[in-house]
């Protein structure tokens, strides 16, 4: 039995029980005659009426007033509790019938941001039937309904303590004790309708309260403010869950902004993609003569190559899949049929617009179309260094969508936009694309560079840059590089800005092919292989002796050898063969043969070249 309030000394005891449990009002016939002996409904102690029958004088003492008197120092106060429950008893199964409020459960739902969104469920009054009705001392009185629900009335200001598979608890006021001193209409009229009565739980609490936390949910996931467990791993939410948990709210705003991203990508397959643009900015020729770190203040020739926005195309979606040593936000798989789009090239010289074309080749035909497709959702802060670098390690195509684009409130409607339809938004981190992209603008900006600034330059300037490029040239043509084409194409136009200003034969294929002339006097000065894949000049060197072509071209090989010191270079054996090979070539000269006369009019050009041979070839011909 709980333990009574204070109030409860101050309340009279109007009802009482015989020896078989039947309650008795104080007013009753057989209290007042006496035909009955009457117990306490608690302690069980006999009970003696005072003043039954009679009604209650104005100003009358407790003693004098009507009640039923227990035993001269017994302790009664929690006789008075259990008095009021079994006279409810005794009026609900006169009743019948019992009106249940409305049951209505709410629940704050608290959003990634903090803000509380409240839903809300609801079941309505009803009228119910009482089929058996008991009392319960601990509790209070249990109703059995007909429908084969149970429902405990507890009284307000007693506990009702419960668990999921207790029956409905009903509370209601005023305390209970006060019934003991009330007429049994009175009792009635309280119990018919409840008033003020609240439901302490209800049969469809559990329900309810899914629904109203489902209802908040709902609120705050239509303002992107909400992540499910499920969303971010539907395989195991339960681990999701305890994640999330240990996140920050900004790290839970994050991660629901990857998942909606993902699941809009998941559900629409393509997305506006932002054109690629790559730029190549081409400084003085003389920088790249005399190898200077380029002057990027000062700009002669800006390339530029970009394409047109177009659609991509997805097949599947993922959500933070690891690559290696990066995991991105989002990882597409990218569908086979692409939506082709050409590019469009402009050339700037000296700050002044010189070209602009559409060319005629795809995006794709500079490399194979990519198959996987990386997507960083940037919520706080973009892509840092590290994060860029290993994406690009990773060689696949990755793309940055901003959502601080959107501003301070972020709608699904405008999250959808943004994804899907906007290049605005949006930035290429990196496309293998953007490469071949690159070297091409490059070649643009290089060629009308050239162009324009080659003819300005001094003989000795455009002399060191044609060398620079045969070496560089020379060298890649040595390994059949994939920049040959592109390097040949350099080296030729110094060329003819040599030729154009009289040195003959700088586009001679004698001389500037691979393993010609040039290609020969530039190994023996550097002392290794400059288009042979050769480590010495010695190696070069002995190619040229065991070769009967281009014999015209011996004795300057040897000045350019005496010239440079590479037969110091040589073992002793080596060297005896090497001034075997020369002395007899110096025979045959003066001898008269024609075949080892080299050509005068290279003479101006190997001069400007390699300017240690100068005095050498004046002596081979007489010629400065």
């Amino acid at each position: 039995m709980p333990s009574p309030s204070i109030a409860a000394f101050d309340h009279l005891l109007l009802y009482a029980e015989d020896a078989q449990g039947t309650l008795y009002y104080l007013h009753d016939p057989e209290v007042v005659h006496k035909r009955v002996k009457c117990r306490c409904i608690g302690c069980r102690q006999p009970l003696t009426p005072v003043r039954a029958g009679r009604p209650k004088q104005p100003g009358a003492t407790r003693e004098l007033s009507p009640h039923f008197r227990h035993p001269s120092g017994h302790h009664k106060s929690s006789c008075v509790v259990s008095t009021a429950f079994a006279v409810a008893l005794k009026q609900l199964q006169e009743l019948g019938t019992l009106t249940l409020p409305n049951r209505r459960v709410t629940h704050n739902t608290f959003g990634i941001s903090g803000h509380h969104y409240e839903g809300w469920a609801e079941r309505p009054a009803e009228l119910v039937t009482i089929d058996t009705s008991s009392l319960l001392r601990a509790s209070g009185i249990q109703l059995l309904l007909t429908d084969g629900r149970s429902l405990v009335l507890c009284m307000a200001g007693l506990p009702a303590g419960r668990s999921n598979d207790s029956p409905a608890v009903l509370t209601w006021g005023p305390p209970p004790v006060e019934w003991t001193s009330m007429e049994p209409g009175v009792v009635a009229l309280r119990l018919r309708d409840l008033p003020g009565a609240s439901w302490n739980h209800h049969w469809q609490d559990s329900r309810l309260h899914d629904e109203a936390r489902r209802a908040g949910i709902q609120q705050a996931d239509e303002a992107l403010d909400w992540l499910e467990p499920e969303t971010l791993n539907p395989a195991d939410p339960e681990s999701a869950r305890r994640v999330i948990e240990e996140m920050s709210p900004s790290q839970r705003r994050e991660t629901l902004l990857h998942a909606k991203v993902k699941q809009i990508l998941g559900e629409a397959r393509t997305l506006v993609a932002p054109p690629l643009t790559c730029q190549a900015k081409v400084g003085n020729p003389d920088e790249e003569a005399y190898d200077a770190p380029p002057d990027t203040s000062c700009v002669l020739s800006l390339g530029s190559v970009e394409t047109a926005g177009y659609h991509l195309t997805l097949d599947r979606v993922a959500l933070e899949q690891s690559m290696g040593k990066v995991i991105p936000d989002v990882l597409c798989t990218l569908s086979e049929v692409q939506e082709r789009t050409g590019l469009f090239h402009e050339v700037w010289f000296d700050s002044g617009f010189m070209e602009s074309d559409l060319i005629n080749t795809d995006l794709h035909e500079l490399g194979p179309p990519p198959q996987k497709l990386l997507i960083e959702v940037i919520v706080t802060h973009g892509v840092d260094s590290v994060k860029r670098e290993r994406l690009q390690q990773v060689g696949l195509p990755a793309l940055a969508i901003d959502i601080r684009r959107l501003g301070g409130t972020v709608t699904l409607a405008g999250l959808q936009e943004l994804v899907l339809e906007s290049a605005a938004g949006k930035e290429w981190i990196y496309h293998p694309l953007l490469e071949p992209m690159r070297a091409w603008a490059e070649q643009l900006a290089l060629r009308y560079r050239d162009q324009w600034a080659l003819p300005e330059m001094d003989q000795s300037a455009l002399g060191r840059l044609y060398r620079q490029r045969a070496i560089a040239w020379l060298d890649v043509s040595a390994v059949s590089a994939p920049k040959e084409r592109e390097l040949k194409e350099r080296l030729m136009r110094a060329a003819h800005a040599l030729e154009d200003t009289g040195y003959f034969g700088a586009w001679n294929q004698e001389f500037v092919r691979s393993k010609g002339a040039l290609s020969r006097l530039l190994s023996i000065e550097a002392n290794r292989g400059v288009g042979y894949n050769m480590a010495t000049g010695w190696q070069v060197m002995d190619r040229i002796m065991n070769s009967s072509s281009g014999s015209r071209w011996f004795r300057v090989y040897a000045a350019a050898v005496k010239a440079y010191g590479l037969h110091e270079t040589f073992k002793p054996q080596h060297r005896d063969r090497y001034r075997e090979w020369a002395r007899g070539n110096m025979q045959r000269a003066r001898a008269g043969d024609a075949t080892l006369q080299p050509d005068p009019r290279y003479f101006p050009l190997l001069a400007l070249l390699f300017p240690e041979l100068s005095v050498l070839l004046h002596n081979l011909h007489g010629v400065q």
